[in-house]
């Protein structure tokens, strides 16, 4: 009796050696030595957790399509091609060589995609921590710097000293803006309030009360990103929000950061998403579930991008009887004059002209911030603070003013996915709200906005707008 050979099991024993030879494990302990001391010394990046798991994803990918080529060179070549008009003509097939293994093969490839992978970590951590053995003694280390002993590390620093720097200031300010928090806090009047009702949370305080200069508004920055490029390729390097237009809305944010190109596409750079009519049927779902809240919706041409043709005509014909005029006196009255108006929308053209003074939409003169381009979280949150002091109170403007509590990935730093970046000051909104109170300057403070937006970011700017209306009270 014949018995044919198990495809299954012939796969198995390719990788089945016992013992495995001895380059191989020299191979695989040189790997696990050049991961456990990358690890080791980039302790403080692991807020950066998220960019690792993608580029783990291209990481194992080619060790993915290794497999399927050693199962698929374990298969029967008729099998495979019987559905094929080649099928006729195959007949035969070769065997694998005796002995043959692809662990040799595979773990020399693992070894070139872990260097591969991880170079630039290598480079900058193992640097930084031989410079930094002994961090008690930095000036002692300075003054050796031109001594033949630290020739050698001089040298190889040279190579790579801006990224060095760079390093070392992330950790430097992420460190100041951990010190700061604890000793401080996160002590505002009504700091401690949480509304019942996010979706409605105008309503609950009151909109005959409830002055439009008063409002501290929750934003969110890149609002409609939530699916722009790819999942796990290009989306990472773009994506500042995970909640749709409508989720956020409903947590309770108030004013909308949305870019546009020609083709009345959402975009982020380069990338694109949907189309704005998903933005503004979101906003309508939205206004027809409920009745008191007021929307600030900025819309502008993305920079580097053409204006989409008649924009300012559709915006218009889609919000007509719910837009509110531009009209300086709209900052002194109540949400409750406003009824049924319900949104306030700024359209920022790059090259068409300016909506007209008194139109239904706002113009870019109406919107303003200082905007830092850093990655910095202390740098930048000092930034906001010093930029907010120079504004004129609230009660005393006619324009609005945005404070945006984000960082942005830099192209000279290899972390540039947003999450791992905007995380270094993400947690400090309340903390900024704070050091307003205690600098004197909480009366400028009017539209806060953060990457991903969460309930938290929206009760810290409602219970600021409940002091305010208590104290006006």
């Amino acid at each position: 009796m014949a018995y044919g050979r198990s495809q299954t099991s012939s796969f198995l024993e390719g990788f089945s050696l016992s013992p495995l030879p001895y380059p191989v494990l020299l191979i695989l302990a040189v790997i696990s030595i050049f991961l456990g001391i990358s690890w080791y010394s980039s302790y403080d990046s692991a807020v950066e957790e998220a960019e690792t798991q993608f580029n783990w994803l291209l990481f194992v990918t080619p060790i993915a399509l290794l497999l399927l080529v050693k199962l698929l060179s374990s298969m029967d070549p008729d099998w495979l091609f019987s559905m094929s008009p080649l099928g006729n003509r195959r007949r035969t097939y070769y065997q694998p060589s005796e002995g043959s293994s692809p662990w040799g093969v595979a773990a020399f490839i693992v070894l070139l995609l872990v260097l591969l992978q991880f170079q630039s970590s290598f480079r900058d951590s193992w640097l930084i921590y031989l410079l930094h053995l002994h961090p008690d003694k930095e000036e002692e280390e300075e003054e050796r710097t031109n001594s033949s002993s630290s020739s050698f590390l001089l040298t190889m620093g040279s190579c790579f000293p801006k990224q060095i720097e760079r390093r070392k200031a992330i950790s430097t300010e992420r460190k100041s803006m951990r010190d700061l928090h604890q000793s401080c806090g996160e002590d505002f009047p009504a700091c401690a309030l949480r509304p019942s009702d996010r979706k409605n949370w105008m309503a609950g305080l009151n909109p005959e009360k409830l002055h439009i200069h008063n409002i501290l508004w929750p934003g969110t920055h890149d609002s409609a990103t939530n699916k722009i490029g790819f999942p796990c390729i290009t989306r990472p390097f773009a994506q500042c929000q995970t909640l749709s237009i409508y989720q956020q809305l409903v947590i309770g944010t108030r004013v909308f950061d949305i870019r546009v190109q020609k083709d009345r596409r959402v975009c982020h750079g380069i990338l694109v998403t949907y189309s704005i009519d998903v933005v503004i049927r979101d906003i309508k779902k939205f206004l027809s579930e409920t009745k008191s809240e007021i929307i600030l919706l900025e819309i502008r041409t993305e920079h580097g991008h053409d204006d989409p043709p008649d924009f300012e005509q559709y915006l218009v014909h889609q919000f007509g009887e719910v837009l509110i005029h531009q009209d300086d006196n709209v900052f002194n009255k109540t949400i409750a004059e406003l009824f049924p108006k319900r949104i306030i929308c700024v359209w920022k053209p790059r090259n068409s002209p300016q909506p007209k003074t008194g139109g239904l939409l706002w113009s870019s003169e109406h919107l303003k911030d200082d905007w830092i381009n850093t990655d910095l979280p202390s740098t930048k949150f000092e930034s906001n603070l010093k930029y907010l002091s120079e504004q004129p109170p609230i009660s005393a403007r006619t324009f609005f003013y945005r404070v945006e509590n984000t960082v942005t990935p830099q192209p000279d730093y290899p972390i540039v996915c947003v999450k791992p970046v905007t995380g270094r000051i993400h947690e400090y909104a309340r903390l900024f709200i704070t050091q307003c109170f205690s600098r004197g300057i909480e009366d400028r403070l009017q539209i806060f906005s953060t990457d991903f937006i969460d309930e938290d970011f929206v009760d810290a700017c409602v219970a600021v707008t409940y002091s305010r209306i208590e104290r006006k009270s």
